[in-house]
């Protein structure tokens, strides 16, 4: 397929735009821990840069193994909401086969305990939003790959642990740790949209996942204990307690839901933008 892959990207961006953005993304280090004690911050950044761009020129330089087609994943930028209702560019990861024959799509797959040798063969698919956004991207995709580990063996390591404690948990239970199915979905940003909208509609007649769940503890664990006190709540004496209203609890949900649909809104779009690149790529 005739499209660049992370390390086409890694290769052809400014090595030291990156390092900077990075350094931005992630506190490298704990700056008042005991070993941090004997060096200074300067001493600290300057041989966190130099870890990153040795780690940077490895990645460039590691052999890509040549993945099948069913398994073939490609990376792309869609908006989304933090906690703090910000609005953010991320990096979101698909099958490829999923989106050409518009399966159905998990909103996006991580990568953490993926070796890079296949990491970095992911495509990039050249979207608007995505090389608009492509350092963040790249910053992003290095950050999550290394969250369990800078090498490939730790990352192993722990990938090979998870596994054997999933045969393991299947040997006494009987059951596999399964993936829930996902609904269908529209193949239309349009769609589903308007889908959700008229969804959420329905919805604010009925309780959120945090009521449900709050009520179920509470119902479970009399001994529950919250702000001192033993006593099981219901929501709305929570809400009470907390000082919410009525109208309060409307507006937050409908914050809430604006924020979840935008969010949707754009993960469809960009899955439209992508499948078009992929079947014009086709065709060449």
């Amino acid at each position: 397929m005739n499209m660049r892959t992370v390390q086409d990207w890694l290769r052809l961006l400014d090595a030291d735009k990156l390092c900077e953005m990075y350094m931005e993304k992630d506190n490298v280090y704990d700056y008042s821990a005991p070993e941090c004690d004997d060096y200074t911050v300067g001493e600290l950044k300057s041989h966190a840069r130099k870890r990153f761009m040795n780690k940077l020129q490895e990645l460039k330089e590691t052999k890509i193994v040549e993945l099948p087609a069913d398994k073939q994943m490609i990376f792309f930028a869609t908006d989304a909401f933090s906690e703090y209702i910000i609005c953010d560019k991320v990096a979101t990861l698909c099958y490829v086969k999923d989106i050409k024959e518009n399966s159905k799509l998990w909103n996006s797959y991580g990568w953490g305990l993926t070796p890079s040798t296949e990491w970095l063969g992911y495509y990039i698919a050249e979207t608007v939003l995505t090389v608009m956004y492509m350092y963040d991207i790249l910053v992003e995709i290095i950050w999550e790959a290394s969250f369990y580990g800078d090498s490939d063996a730790e990352v192993m390591v722990l990938r090979q642990t998870l596994e054997g404690e999933r045969e393991d948990y299947i040997r006494r239970s009987g059951k596999d740790i399964g993936i829930p199915e996902i609904t269908g979905k529209s193949d239309t940003a349009a769609n589903a949209s308007s889908e959700l909208n008229a969804s959420h509609g329905a919805a604010t007649e009925k309780k959120g996942f945090v009521e449900s769940y709050l009520e179920e503890s509470l119902a479970e664990k009399p001994e529950f204990e919250e702000f001192g006190t033993r006593t099981p709540r219901t929501w709305e004496e929570w809400q009470r307690s907390l000082g919410c209203d009525t109208e309060t609890e409307k507006l937050g949900k409908r914050i809430a839901m604006n924020v979840m649909d935008f969010s949707e809104y754009s993960f469809w779009r960009e899955i439209d933008y992508v499948r078009k690149l992929l079947l014009d790529t086709e065709e060449d």
